[in-house]
């Protein structure tokens, strides 16, 4: 395949690394980014809810009632599976790069 086309070396670079990797990541045990509340917040929830309320405008029309349902419904499933860290860090992460909602 690849190793008749030239690429012998890419390979044997590629294995060797791959050989050198040791990664375990255990099963079953779900392991979620801890980020500082901001004093002024009772919980995550409330603060999630407040990131998405300001970047809402930035992508969709926040008067339209079909999107103000849409993001209520995301983020009841996000609250409801206890997502709100990993939420976060997407959503600030995103706005970080000017890609709010991407």
């Amino acid at each position: 395949m690849l190793a008749a086309v030239g690429q012998e070396e890419w390979l044997r670079t590629t294995l060797e690394i791959a050989e050198r990797c040791n990664l375990e990541i255990p099963l079953g045990n779900i392991q979620m980014p801890h980020f500082p509340l901001p004093s002024e917040y009772e919980s995550e929830a409330e603060y999630l809810r407040k990131l998405c309320a300001e970047m809402l405008p930035e992508r969709c029309d926040p008067t339209d009632p079909q999107v103000i349902e849409r993001l209520e419904y995301e983020l009841d499933i996000i609250i409801q599976k206890n997502a709100r860290g990993t939420s976060w860090w997407c959503t600030t992460s995103a706005a970080s790069r000017g890609r709010a909602g991407s």
